[in-house]
C-alpha cells in the first residue's frame, strides 16, 4: 500500500499502536451481578478496577486492532449498546495515564501526551488543595505483619468475636444507664489538655490510631492479601497513621473486602467498650478522664469521621464494596460533570458510562452529598482555626487561608469549564445560546443565594450576677473590726453587715465628751456663784450657748460613729465586692495581694465612698455580657438575649438588654479567662484586662433564671434583625480586616 493510500485511511480503520503491559496481574472479582476485574501494577503497587465493558475493550487492545473492529466486536457482545470513537479514545487515554498501556507510534500519541499532562496537572492540584487527607509515605510493613499474624490470629476466632460482642453490649448498657453522669463529666475533659495531662493524652490517641491501622493490616493478611505501605497522614489536620490495604481488591469475596475496610472501626469500637467499662469502675482522676475521652473519640468520633461514606475513608470503601460500585467517588464526579455539561451546554459527556437511570440518580445524589459534606468539613476546620486565632487578633490569617482555598476551587472549576467549552468548540458542538442561558442561570442562582435572609446575632461570653442590687457604701472611713455575715447569706433590712472602727473619730469623741463635761461643770459653778457675784449672771447665756454647740458636735460625732456600723439597706443576699487597693488613715498603701476577707482581718483602712458590697433579692438575676468593640454598635436597649451555661447546655435563659456600656471595660472577671471564654492579661494591680477593647452590656434575665448561680459563666446570643447572606459576608470582612464602611 502506498503512502498516499495509507494517509487516506480514516482513524477508525488504522491499526491502534497500543501495547498492553505484559507484567500486569489481572484477576476477576466474583461479586454481584455486574462482573469486574482487578488490574495490579507490580511496579507502582497500585490497583485498578475495570467493569465488564471496560475489560472487554482492554482485552481487545492486547492484539492489533482498529477502532472500527473494537466497535464491531463490542456491538456483537453487548448489543444494542454501541461505543463511539470518542469513548474508545477516552478509555485508552485513561489506561495510558495510569501506565497500563504504551504507545508504539509517536504520531498517535500527541493527543494522549497532551491529555496525560492535563491529568497530571489536575492530580497535583487536587493533592495541593486536599486538606483532609495529606499522606506521607512510610515503610513496608508486610513482613512484620506476616511474622506477627500467628500471635493475633486468635482475634478472628468466633469465640473471640462473641466476647467482643458481649463487651460492646455491656458498654452500651453502661452508656444508657449513666447518660446523665457522662454528660456532666464531659465538661471536665478540657482538663486533659493542660500541660500535666497532655502528654498522656497524646500517647493514648497515638496508640489507638496505631491499633486502628494494624487492624486493617492484620485483617488483610488474615484473608490472604498483602500490605506494602504504612505511613503518616494528616486526617482533617490531625496527625495519624494510614495503612494501604488496596491489595484487598484482589479478593473475590466482597464481604472479606468490607471486613478489611471496617476492621479499623471495629477495633476502635472494642477499645471504646473496654474504656467505658474501665471508666465506670475507676475513681475520678486522670485515668478516669482519659477513659471517658477514649470512649467518646473511639466511638462517636470514629463512626462520624472514619465511618462516614461521604469522605474517602473507611466508610467510603465499605459502601463501594457493598454496592459493588468500584471507583465510587470518581464515577460520581464524572456523573456530576456529565450533568453539568447537559445543563450548561445541552450536550452529553463522552465519558458517561452506560448505566440505568437508577444508577445515574444514585451516583448524582452521592456526588452532590459528598461535595456538600466535604465543603462543610473544610468550612468547619477553617472556622475552628478562625476561633482559635481570633482572641489574638490573627483571625485575618484564617480568612486569608479560606479565601485562598475558595479562590483555588473557583479557579479549578472555571478552568474545567473553559476546557470543556474549548473542546466543544473544536468539535463544533458548542451551542452559544444554550451556553449563555446556562451560565446566566448559574449567575442568577448564585445572586439569589446571596440575597437569602439569614438569622443575625452577636455571640459573646457573659457572667451571671444578682439583679436589682442595692449598694452598701462606706460613708465614714475606718478599719474593719468585724464582719457579721458571710458572702451569699440572707440578711433582713437593717441587719448589721459589718462594723468599722475609726481610732481618730473615737479620740475626737472622747475629747468632745470631755469638753461637754467641763462646760457643764463650769455652768454649774457659775450658777452657784450668781448669789455672791451678780455680774456672773450676764455670762451664763454665753456659757449655755457654748454647751449647746459642744453637745451638737458630740451628737454629730455619735452619728458618724453609728455609721461605722454597716447595715443592710434592704432584705436579700449579701454579695461582697473585690475591694480596690486600700489605705490606712495615714494614706500609706496596703497592697491588695490577698482576698478581701484577709485584707479586712489585717485591719485595712476603708476610705469614704468604698463599695463594700451589695444586698440583692435572691430571685432576680442579670448577666454582664462582654461584647467586642466591632460588634457593640449593633446593640441597643430592648434587644432579646438568650444565655446558655455549660452546666445546663440543653436549656437557654431569656433576657432583655437594659444598658449598653459607653466606654470599654478596664477589667473582666477572672472566671471568664479561666474557662477560656475570654482572653485577658493580668495587670500590675492584679486585675484582668481584655486583650482587645470590649464593652459591658447589662441583660435583665427572666424569672426562670433565678436558679442560676451567682458568678456563673456562659455564652450570650443577642438576636438582631435578619440580613441577606451578602450583608453577612460584607460585614464579616469589614470587621476582620478593619475596613471602614
Amino acid at each position: 500500500m502506498s503512502a498516499a493510500a495509507a494517509s487516506d485511511q480514516s482513524p477508525q480503520t488504522q491499526h491502534l499502536a497500543i501495547s498492553v503491559r505484559k507484567d500486569l496481574e489481572i484477576g476477576p472479582l466474583q461479586s454481584g451481578p455486574a462482573a469486574s476485574w482487578t488490574v495490579r501494577d507490580p511496579l507502582s503497587q497500585q490497583f485498578f478496577l475495570l467493569r465488564e465493558h471496560d475489560f472487554f475493550v482492554f482485552q481487545c487492545l492486547k492484539s492489533k486492532t482498529t477502532i472500527q473492529e473494537i466497535q464491531r466486536q463490542f456491538f456483537q457482545r453487548f448489543a444494542p449498546v454501541q461505543l463511539s470513537e470518542t469513548q474508545i479514545l477516552s478509555f485508552i487515554q485513561r489506561l495510558w495515564n495510569q501506565g497500563l498501556v504504551s504507545i508504539d507510534r509517536p504520531g498517535m500519541s500527541e493527543n494522549l501526551v497532551r491529555g496525560n499532562r492535563e491529568s497530571e496537572r489536575r492530580a497535583r492540584w487536587n493533592k495541593f488543595t486536599n486538606v483532609l487527607a495529606i499522606r506521607f509515605r512510610g515503610f513496608d510493613p508486610d513482613q512484620l505483619l506476616t511474622t506477627t499474624l500467628p500471635y493475633v490470629r486468635w482475634i478472628f476466632h468466633p469465640a473471640s468475636i462473641a466476647c467482643f460482642t458481649v463487651l460492646v453490649s455491656i458498654a452500651f448498657g453502661i452508656v444508657f444507664a449513666e447518660a446523665d453522669r457522662i454528660s456532666m463529666e464531659l465538661v471536665g475533659l478540657k482538663v486533659l489538655f493542660s500541660p500535666q495531662h497532655l502528654v498522656w493524652l497524646m500517647i493514648t490517641i497515638a496508640a489507638i490510631k496505631v491499633i486502628h491501622e494494624l487492624g486493617h493490616g492484620f485483617t488483610c493478611k488474615y484473608f490472604g492479601g498483602e500490605c506494602h505501605e504504612m505511613g503518616l497522614m494528616l486526617l482533617a489536620l490531625t496527625p495519624c497513621l494510614y495503612c494501604n490495604v488496596s491489595d484487598s481488591w484482589r479478593l473475590p469475596n466482597r464481604w472479606q473486602r468490607i471486613l478489611i475496610s471496617a476492621s479499623g472501626i471495629l477495633v476502635e469500637v472494642v477499645i471504646a467498650a473496654v474504656c467505658t467499662i474501665l471508666w465506670a469502675l475507676s475513681a475520678p482522676g486522670t485515668f478516669h478522664l482519659i477513659c471517658l475521652y477514649v470512649m467518646v473519640v473511639a466511638s462517636i468520633n470514629t463512626l462520624l469521621l472514619n465511618g462516614n461514606p461521604l469522605l474517602r475513608y473507611d466508610g467510603y470503601y465499605i459502601l463501594s464494596d457493598y454496592t459493588n460500585v468500584p471507583n465510587l467517588r470518581s464515577r460520581a464526579q464524572a456523573q456530576l460533570s456529565a450533568l453539568s455539561r447537559r445543563l450548561l451546554y445541552g450536550v452529553g459527556s463522552p465519558m458517561a458510562r452506560t448505566s440505568t437511570m437508577s444508577a445515574k440518580l444514585g451516583l448524582t445524589f452521592y456526588g452532590l452529598a459528598s461535595s456538600i459534606y466535604l465543603t462543610l468539613v473544610i468550612f468547619t476546620i477553617l472556622w475552628m482555626i478562625y476561633s482559635l486565632l481570633k482572641p489574638y487578633g490573627l483571625e485575618a490569617l484564617a480568612v486569608l487561608i479560606g479565601v485562598g482555598m475558595l479562590t483555588a476551587r473557583l479557579a479549578q472549576v472555571s478552568l474545567h469549564q473553559f476546557h470543556t467549552a474549548r473542546v466543544l468548540m473544536e468539535q463544533k458542538e458548542l451551542r452559544w445560546p444554550r451556553a449563555l442561558i446556562g451560565f446566566g442561570g448559574v449567575v442568577a442562582a448564585l445572586w439569589l443565594v446571596l440575597l437569602i435572609p439569614l438569622p443575625n446575632a452577636v455571640t459573646a461570653p457573659c457572667q451571671i450576677r444578682a439583679g436589682q442590687r442595692t449598694a452598701v457604701y462606706v460613708s465614714v472611713p475606718g478599719i474593719i473590726e468585724s464582719e457579721n455575715v458571710r458572702p451569699g447569706q440572707e440578711v433582713a433590712e437593717g441587719e448589721v453587715i459589718a462594723k468599722l472602727r475609726n481610732p481618730d473619730l473615737a479620740f475626737r469623741r472622747l475629747q468632745k465628751e470631755s469638753s461637754v463635761g467641763q462646760q457643764r461643770k463650769k455652768i454649774e459653778i457659775m450658777n452657784r456663784q450668781v448669789g455672791i457675784d451678780p455680774s456672773i449672771a450676764a455670762e451664763l447665756p454665753t456659757a449655755r450657748t457654748m454647751l449647746n454647740e459642744l453637745e451638737n458636735q458630740l451628737m454629730e460625732l455619735d452619728e458618724e460613729i453609728q455609721r461605722l456600723t454597716l447595715r443592710a439597706p434592704s432584705s436579700g443576699a449579701f454579695l461582697p465586692t473585690e475591694l480596690p487597693p486600700l489605705h490606712h488613715s495615714d494614706d500609706s498603701l496596703v497592697v491588695a495581694d490577698v482576698p478581701p476577707s484577709d485584707q479586712r482581718v489585717r485591719g485595712a483602712w476603708l476610705v469614704q465612698g468604698t463599695l463594700f458590697g451589695y444586698v440583692a433579692p435572691s430571685v432576680h438575676r442579670e448577666a454582664v455580657v462582654y461584647v467586642p468593640e466591632n460588634e457593640i454598635v449593633e446593640l441597643s436597649a430592648g434587644q432579646s438575649v438568650s444565655i446558655v451555661v455549660p452546666e445546663q447546655p440543653a436549656q437557654s435563659f431569656s433576657g432583655t438588654i437594659v444598658e449598653v456600656g459607653a466606654e470599654p471595660v478596664q477589667n473582666v472577671p477572672l472566671e471568664l479567662t479561666v474557662t477560656g471564654q475570654f482572653s485577658g492579661q493580668m495587670d500590675q494591680s492584679g486585675g484582668i484586662r481584655p486583650v482587645s477593647p470590649s464593652y459591658a452590656v447589662i441583660v435583665q434575665l427572666d424569672a426562670s433564671a433565678s436558679e442560676l448561680m451567682l458568678h456563673q459563666t456562659g455564652n450570650a446570643r443577642i438576636r438582631l434583625p435578619s440580613e441577606p447572606l451578602l450583608s453577612h459576608i460584607s460585614k464579616w470582612l469589614r470587621r476582620t480586616f478593619l475596613i471602614a464602611g
